[in-house]
């Protein structure tokens, strides 16, 4: 692929992160509302919601699984500062580049694992026993793919840390600081 069709990819791939990162947080803003009409309706009505608890339960599944690789492509994610303010750019960017790589074996986990118990569900057709049925694959399918999100995202990470370090090198050594 050329630079540009890859620039083109790279650039639909962050707005795709932008669109998942948005609805993680309006999934968030709607189970908030949802839990208060829920209080709402059940202490005043005397009538709860019969499918708020599974919304909300579900819900807590997805909201990190689409949000996760946004927040990773913004730098957002827990990180030990008490040592990372202490590295030199150099240094920071060579234990991002092995985070990284740690990142991209777990989400080769979620994806490979939670792939098959996806595929299985789907193939057994196994149902949610809730006031609402839903096949279980929807709600487990969200694994794989928001793992394979964060692979993705883990391994532009890694080139970028990579690309960084090796630049921070060549600087490093033509300004004759070894």
């Amino acid at each position: 692929m050329n630079k540009k069709a890859v620039n083109k990819v790279s650039n639909l791939f962050d707005s795709f992160l932008e669109f998942l990162g948005s609805l993680s947080g309006y999934i968030i803003i709607a189970v908030m509302l949802i839990v208060c009409a829920q209080v709402v309706a059940r202490y005043f009505f005397r009538s709860p919601i019969q499918w708020v608890v599974e919304f909300s339960q579900f819900a807590l599944l997805y909201i990190p699984l689409l949000g996760s690789a946004w927040l990773l492509k913004h730098e957002g994610h827990v990180s030990v500062d008490l040592l990372t303010h202490r590295l030199n750019p150099k240094s920071l960017s060579l234990l991002k580049f092995f985070t990284s790589l740690v990142g991209i074996m777990v989400s080769l986990v979620l994806v490979w694992y939670g792939g098959r118990v996806t595929v299985d569900l789907f193939q057994r057709d196994i149902l949610i026993p809730e006031v609402v049925p839903i096949p279980e694959y929807i709600i487990v399918g969200i694994i794989p793919f928001g793992g394979l999100l964060m692979f993705i995202q883990f391994i532009r990470r890694t080139r970028g840390c990579f690309v960084q370090w090796n630049s921070l090198r060549k600087e490093e050594h033509s300004s004759g600081l070894h």
